[in-house]
């Protein structure tokens, strides 16, 4: 008790001297009202500076690393009827499938997830010079344990396009499931194989060349089926972001020649409320094309007949854009052997936006023109005289 009353009288009277103080001399009260200031700014800053580790971080990694996606996912049977289920989305990389998000609903579903974004480059696109990320393979999970129904989607998310946001609608059409003798592992599992991406042919005295930058796309099909089914089905597809750019020297007369990217593959077997399904694909990882090959086959001269085309003078040289046709414009068989041996054919297209070009040109002397002939975006192209 001494000792509060003995504090009480201290503070009285240092407050009572501060109230002389600031009465008599103008300066002392703005500097002590400055000091009192800067002391609370102080404290601020280092409450700051303290929380900054954790803050910051997490703010980082959402808005500069990151872009929201908001999925609306409706679950059907094969007749189109709305069906509940439990849903589970994974996101497709070189290490693993990694799960996302987790739900259920009565046939309609809405996730909202993260997705990172990853620069390769930059590309010019409707006359802006924009940035290019690489694409982001999902494949969404849908399942029901007592209608024992089952299915897959596989959706791409494009930062490149999708600018702050992205929204997205998917259906899965979710069929039946097998019953299995034995529970099937769960995983995922690779391979590399080599891939077509682009065929062209010229004649004599014509030369051609190619040229990929980094941050275009290939385009490849993936397939899904109940684990125990012997059908494959069509799932969505899957993307891979080149990360580095290929050109090629000029190549020339009475040939076919191949472009194959190395492209690696995944096979998974995923599980939800019990019920098992397979899905096949692309996995974009971060060097495409590991590696390519370059082949050559013997050519006719003869043009297709239909299609679109370009007229070149004789001497003069084109750059045509390689795009995408209609449907895919190749295919690739890929194989399995382990955890059992599974095999499916997988289409491949090349995404329209960053381009890469196909270059034509040919000697003055022959004089002319070359027709260059394609009927899928130039994927596939024919060129010779006329």
């Amino acid at each position: 008790m001494i000792f509060l009353k003995k504090a009480l009288k201290a503070e009285l009277k240092k407050r009572m001297l501060l109230k002389v103080y600031k009465e008599k001399d103008p300066t002392f009260s703005r500097w002590y009202k400055m000091v009192r200031w800067s002391r609370k700014k102080i404290i601020a800053l280092v409450l700051v500076l303290l929380m900054l580790p954790v803050v910051g971080v997490f703010t980082v990694n959402f808005v500069f690393n990151s872009i929201p996606v908001t999925l609306e996912i409706k679950l059907v049977d094969e007749k189109g009827n709305l069906v509940q289920g439990s849903v589970v989305i994974y996101e497709i990389t070189p290490d693993g499938a990694r799960k996302i998000w987790a739900g259920s609903g009565p046939g309609m579903v809405t996730a909202v997830i993260s997705v990172p974004m990853k620069e390769v480059g930059v590309a010019e696109i409707e006359g802006k010079i924009v940035k290019v990320y690489k694409s982001i393979n999902l494949d969404i999970v849908a399942g029901n344990k007592e209608l024992r129904k089952v299915g897959v989607a596989s959706v791409v998310i494009d930062p490149t396009f999708s600018g702050s946001a992205t929204y997205k609608s998917v259906t899965i059409v979710m069929r039946d499931a097998p019953s299995v003798e034995q529970t099937p592992p769960t995983g995922v599992w690779y391979t590399w194989q080599y891939t077509t991406v682009l065929s062209f042919a010229a004649w004599d005295s014509i030369n051609a060349s190619y040229s990929y930058p980094a941050g275009a796309k290939i385009v490849i099909e993936k397939k899904s089926r109940p684990y125990g089914s012997n059908t494959w089905g069509y799932a969505g597809d899957g993307e891979v972001t080149l990360d580095s750019g290929i050109e090629s020297p000029w190549l020339s007369g009475r040939y076919n020649h191949i472009l194959k990217f190395e492209i690696y593959y995944y096979y998974a077997i995923y599980e939800v409320e019990g019920l098992y399904t397979e899905c096949m694909g692309p996995v974009d990882t971060s060097t495409d094309p590991r590696s390519y090959t370059r082949s050559t086959s013997s050519w006719n001269g003869q043009l297709p007949s239909g299609g679109s085309y370009y007229l070149t003078p004789a001497g003069d040289t084109r750059h045509i854009p390689v795009t995408k046709g209609s449907t895919y414009s190749f295919y690739v068989a890929v194989t399995f052997s382990y955890p059992r041996v599974v095999s499916a054919v997988l289409g491949v297209t090349k995404k329209d936006v960053p381009q890469a070009y196909l270059h034509i040109t040919s000697s003055a002397s022959h004089g002319g023109y070359v027709k260059t002939v394609s009927s899928d975006g130039f994927l596939t192209s024919y060129s010779n005289w006329v």
